[in-house]
């Protein structure tokens, strides 16, 4: 228990305004998708009185990346999470949790057990990586690519709330259970 220590998780939309991260295969961006998981992910965690959580960006606005970093090392987060949509060849799908340093595998491990079956996507692994959210950040912090924007299948599903709704209430799971 952590007594009347509040939990405080950031919740990290990747991209955003003039950065619209991937272009999906039928001209949507990345930084929606993002923008729109990201909330409902807070929406449900922000029910339990024990987690203080915050939004990098709650809007569509640009957060230069160490911008991001230092607002999550700032007020001394206990955990970082920042959603993407992937991009690659139209054939490559599935879901990657990334993260860098050796106190954020047991979070990318807890994020990645409960993503994978919530999108139904390719199980792509937890991966190492030197994304700067997840790099310079001083607390577990986790990338997690929801699925392949550029692959048909995995972008019908991303852009359709009850998906959304389905993998944000999986993660929460996941940041309650670590």
């Amino acid at each position: 228990t952590f007594g009347e220590h509040k939990l405080t998780v950031v919740i990290d939309a990747g991209h955003g305004d003039n950065d619209p991260g991937a272009l999906s295969i039928t001209g949507r961006h990345e930084k929606d998708f993002t923008l729109a998981t990201s909330k409902k992910v807070v929406d449900l965690l922000s029910k339990d009185k024990r987690i203080n959580v915050l939004m990098t960006r709650s809007d569509d606005t640009f957060i230069p990346l160490d911008d991001r970093v230092s607002f999550a090392n700032d007020i001394a987060a206990d955990l970082f999470l920042s959603i993407h949509g992937n991009s690659a060849k139209a054939t490559v799908s599935g879901t990657e949790t990334y993260y860098n340093r050796p106190e954020s595998l047991a979070f990318a491990n807890a994020i990645h057990k409960y993503a994978v079956p919530a999108t139904g996507f390719a199980d792509r692994k937890v991966r190492e990586a030197d994304f700067r959210v997840i790099t310079k950040t001083t607390m577990p912090a986790v990338l997690l690519e929801v699925g392949y924007l550029s692959n048909k299948n995995d972008e019908a599903a991303m852009y359709k709330e009850a998906f959304q709704d389905k993998l944000a209430a999986s993660l929460v799971v996941a940041i309650k259970e670590y």
